[in-house]
């Protein structure tokens, strides 16, 4: 009998960096790694401080017992990145370059694919970055762009993992499926996802105080109002409306939506999953050979990418 594969997911932020350690879908290791201020203060650039975030994570998987002879791959949330869709991309020497220049933007979650690419090439396994935090996806750009103004959506990556639950339970593959899928936690966020790809999506809508605390009716009503529009880029061909995250446990909050929507398609509430678990998910339907990674910067699919190492692509 085969072990299940162990993949470490890493997700970077300001203060702290997630980890994780999964064999299969089943989580066997869940830390956040929190950095004193004055820590980080010594490192004058972001990227000075890639070494002792790795130490603190090989560090805390050592304490653990985590075996790092064990693990299939690495995966790092994928930072500031210009891409043309999203995916599994595999980590190469284009995106190391781009990630630590800070190309398309500086923020911590850049570290997420030079970290796991650092601790994935010493085992000779793949590292990968996941359905990136910017992507243009998007099938109409707003008139307001111009070329000097790039307006970038932030797609959650917990959308698509929702959109994927939704179809499984359907005994369909997500690309088959045209759905309006709701993030609904500190921000609400309504995405129109067609056959596989986020085709518009709202900027979110934040909530605060005690609209936060009493889930009103009329907030209720403007998510309805929200996923009546996303079913028009649809053309009204929807095959499920998904709510998921915190407030998908509101039941007279759900109901009151659903209520209003589910003339439209199926309502369906999904358990919310953290950025970690979703991570380690797509990376595994690469490896399983059940949909191909993809190559930066140009998307190419890269096929049988459990058996090659990410650099020598």
């Amino acid at each position: 009998m085969y072990e299940p594969m162990r993949i470490l997911a890493i997700n970077p932020g300001s203060t702290s960096t997630k980890i994780g350690v999964y064999d299969g879908e089943r989580k066997i290791l869940e830390e956040t790694l929190r950095h004193d201020a004055e820590e980080l203060e010594q490192y004058t650039d972001l990227f000075d401080q890639y070494p002792f975030r790795k130490q603190v994570i090989l560090d805390t998987l050592d304490r653990a017992g985590i075996n790092l002879t064990r693990l299939c791959a690495v995966v790092g949330r994928c930072g500031l990145l210009q891409l043309n869709s999203g995916g599994t991309y595999l980590v190469n020497d284009a995106m190391l370059k781009d990630l630590t220049y800070g190309k398309d933007g500086e923020h911590a979650s850049n570290l997420g694919g030079v970290l796991a690419f650092e601790i994935a090439d010493k085992l000779n396994i793949p590292s990968f970055i996941v359905a990136p935090d910017m992507v243009d996806e998007l099938e109409l750009i707003p008139l307001s762009d111009v070329p000097q103004i790039e307006e970038r959506r932030i797609i959650h990556v917990q959308q698509k993992a929702a959109a994927r639950r939704f179809a499984a339970q359907k005994g369909k593959h997500y690309h088959e499926l045209n759905l309006v899928v709701i993030h609904m936690s500190v921000e609400i966020t309504v995405g129109a996802h067609r056959r596989g790809q986020v085709i518009d999506l709202n900027k979110g809508r934040k909530v605060e105080g005690e609209e936060a605390q009493l889930v009103c009716s009329t907030m209720a009503y403007q998510v309805a109002k929200e996923i009546g529009a996303y079913a028009t880029a649809l053309n009204g061909n929807v095959d499920g409306i998904v709510l998921t995250e915190e407030l998908a446990y509101e039941e007279d909050f759900v109901r009151e939506i659903t209520d209003r929507v589910s003339w439209i398609a199926e309502v369906c509430v999904l358990s919310g999953e953290n950025e970690l678990q979703v991570l380690v998910e797509e990376v595994l339907r690469v490896m399983r050979s059940e949909e191909p990674a993809k190559r930066y910067p140009d998307g190419i699919l890269v096929e049988g990418v459990e058996k090659i190492h990410g650099r020598k692509l």
